[in-house]
């Protein structure tokens, strides 16, 4: 996996009570990645718990993101002396530059969870040359810039010739076949790095399988930057032969669709 979280600060062991086998308990190991708050421009949230004091909000929060795949870390704020809010992260997040860009607070932390899941990181990338098709095909020049460019496993682009184009239209798209159907995991889209990042707004991520689609997650980009990975987290039961990508256009409006790279992650286990 290319996507790497910010340095650790902290690292430790803790012991935490699960909430439906109060006699057993588990060891996880837990890395702080940061003293900061998530925010709304870079991260989805999957829930949140509300709870009276910090250690009760990360005694709810713990076991309810151990046993959500989707998850991979927790956020815990201390909103006030007696309030604090735990929730885990996320439908979709955006790792900028090696690291999730985060809002600065000294009273949240982001905890990352080492070895919550037997899921494989190192997975197979199941979209790499697969067949594409785009709503359109944009051409600068000598350049075509193919909705194939989505999936030859250049991750880096360094100029428009290197990524997927479509010209200025309504509800522009590109649709990847996977040839089978798996049970998808997560979905990771590599922003290009050249220019236009903030094009990459209204970005819909859905998953097909005999003629029935489903969302995988909505990102509004609303802080779209060259350069971003947005990572989607698909719901635990996803499976689906396509994932489809498609810029939402607002009403009257035509918008332009280009990206370096889509990763398509199976779900495996040891």
């Amino acid at each position: 996996m290319r996507l790497n979280f910010s340095m650790t600060l902290v690292s430790y062991t803790v012991s935490v009570f699960t909430v439906t086998k109060l006699q057993k308990c588990t060891t996880v190991n837990l890395n702080i990645k940061s003293g900061r708050e998530l925010t709304a421009d870079m991260a989805s949230p999957l829930w949140t718990i509300y709870a009276a004091t910090y250690g009760s909000a990360l005694y709810h929060c713990f076991p309810r993101c151990e046993e959500d795949e989707r998850c991979v870390g927790i956020e815990l704020c201390r909103i006030r002396p007696d309030y604090s809010r735990c929730r885990g992260c996320c439908e979709w997040f955006v790792n900028w530059h090696k690291g999730i860009s985060l809002s600065t607070s000294d009273k949240c932390r982001y905890i990352e969870l080492e070895n919550k899941t037997n899921v494989n990181e190192t997975g197979t990338n199941v979209a790499l040359h697969s067949s594409t098709t785009a709503s359109s095909v944009a051409v600068f020049g000598p350049n075509v810039l193919s909705h194939r460019k989505a999936v030859d496993g250049i991750a880096l682009c360094p100029h428009s010739s290197y990524t997927f184009h479509t010209y200025e239209e309504v509800d522009p798209w590109v649709k990847i076949n996977l040839q089978r159907i798996v049970m998808i995991w997560r979905i990771i889209v590599y922003n290009r790095q050249d220019c236009c990042g903030s094009r990459l707004v209204n970005l819909n991520v859905t998953y097909s399988n005999d003629g029935q689609t489903n969302s995988c997650g909505y990102y509004p980009g609303s802080m779209a930057k060259s350069g971003d990975v947005i990572l989607f987290q698909c719901p635990p039961d996803a499976r689906g032969s396509s994932v489809k990508l498609m810029v939402q256009s607002p009403p009257g409006i035509k918008n332009y669709f280009s990206l370096c790279e889509v990763e398509v992650y199976q779900k495996k286990y040891d």
